[in-house]
């Protein structure tokens, strides 16, 4: 450990203590070479006849860790060589785990293939259970699916109602705008945040001169027109961010959210222009 050069050596004993690898002779194999022979004399056969055996007792090994320290990679030693103390793949770490997982989803499917072959022991063969299997599987398959097309609508149409209940509850049915409930409760809102974070908002509010004029000389049905061609004529003049609202009869109100005086006073006006020039036919 203290050497700042890697050491190689030629016994296998020798790792673990430092040393990186080299041309490794091993012990274990000498021996299982020495006990061949001498099993081979014991049995009559004579030492001057029995080969000896050179390849095999030695191989090129290097200790991973050690080639770490020493910052050698794998493709500096010599081909084929055998490097040992190799870090574990994810496999080779989990190995128990997963051969016990398998093992009981085996165990799993055994159980329950056991139960199916002993509640259906009784009926005539396998052909007609995969039969009778089959028809149930496609007659149930076929029921859910009804069940969730039916499901599917129903919840399609609640969505629909439910919109179209909260549209009526927030709009004005003749010009589509908030209704007055709505609108204050999203200017009570507005305001609260304009005042939270200190951003600037702007109400306008507007009334028709001559409405009732309108609605005596021309009939409701020309008023209704006038009220749904103002609204028009208004969110043509508003952002996006902008809300309008219906609050009575002729009487209808603006927010204009991130908007001061100077900027709503404008707006204000090009809405009494358009209004000014608008026909009604």
């Amino acid at each position: 450990k203290a050497s700042r050069v890697p050491i190689y050596g030629s016994w296998d004993f020798y790792f673990g203590n430092g040393i990186v690898g080299g041309a490794i002779t091993s012990g274990e194999s000498q021996g299982r070479e020495a006990g061949r022979m001498a099993a081979m004399i014991l049995s009559g056969t004579s030492a001057g006849s029995i080969p000896v055996r050179t390849e095999g007792t030695s191989q090129y090994m290097f200790d991973f860790r050690q080639m770490q320290a020493y910052d050698i990679k794998a493709r500096q030693v010599p081909e084929k060589s055998r490097i040992i103390h190799l870090p574990l793949s994810l496999a080779e770490r989990y190995r128990n785990q997963i051969i016990s997982l398998l093992a009981a989803v085996s165990l799993a499917v055994v159980i329950l293939a056991w139960r199916l072959v002993v509640q259906y022991r009784r009926q005539a063969g396998l052909k007609r259970l995969n039969l009778e299997l089959d028809r149930r599987v496609e007659e149930q398959t076929s029921k859910l699916k009804d069940k969730n097309d039916r499901l599917k609508t129903e919840i399609r149409e609640r969505i629909k109602l439910e919109a179209e209940i909260r549209t009526l509850a927030e709009t004005d049915p003749l010009t589509g705008v908030l209704n007055r409930r709505s609108f204050m409760e999203k200017a009570e809102s507005e305001f609260h945040r304009s005042q939270r974070y200190g951003h600037p908002l702007s109400a306008i509010m507007m009334d028709l001169d001559f409405f009732k004029k309108i609605n005596d000389t021309h009939g409701h049905h020309a008023g209704d027109e006038t009220l749904k061609t103002f609204t028009g004529l208004c969110q043509k003049a508003l952002r996006k961010n902008d809300f309008l609202g219906r609050m009575g009869g002729e009487e209808f109100a603006v927010i204009l959210v991130e908007t001061d005086s100077t900027e709503a006073v404008p707006v204000a006006e090009r809405i009494r222009t358009l209004a000014g020039q608008a026909r009604i036919h």
